[in-house]
């Protein structure tokens, strides 16, 4: 329950520190839909995204790698002002976030990590108490 709460208010401090600057557009690769609580969280970044006036742009990985980093390709492809990935795996995904990195697109992760090798712009959630203070602040 409490780890539901903590993504739900990253989300939703994300998103409220994002709408006061200028209409925004965040990419949102999602795992799958396989359960409640996967639907719930999309469900939840819908609602906090209209209430904002922030067009979220969801694309469902069903639990495929491949089908997330296509997202995130297309999501820096569009400009996008940020992404948010619920990963699939932990490895693998340095070469798409150098590409958003290169695109000046911030990155966060939800609920889960992942290994990377080098200094890429993400942030993941999970390492930090006060992680919608840094999420504004980024």
């Amino acid at each position: 329950m409490w780890k539901r709460l903590l993504i739900v208010s990253a989300v939703s401090a994300a998103m409220s520190s994002m709408a006061l600057a200028a209409p925004l557009t965040v990419g949102f690769s999602q795992v799958g839909s396989e359960s409640g609580w996967r639907a719930a969280e999309t469900n939840v970044a819908k609602s906090e995204a209209e209430k904002r006036g922030i067009t979220l742009k969801i694309a469902d990985g069903q639990q495929k790698q491949e089908n997330q980093i296509k997202a995130v390709r297309s999501f820096v492809a569009q400009g996008v002002d940020a992404i948010f990935i619920a990963p699939v795996v932990a490895t693998g995904w340095e070469p798409v976030l150098k590409e958003a990195k290169d695109a000046e697109i911030p990155v966060f992760l939800l609920d889960r990590s992942i290994d990377v090798k080098r200094q890429i712009s993400l942030y993941d959630h999970r390492h930090c108490r006060q992680h919608p203070r840094r999420q504004v602040d980024w």
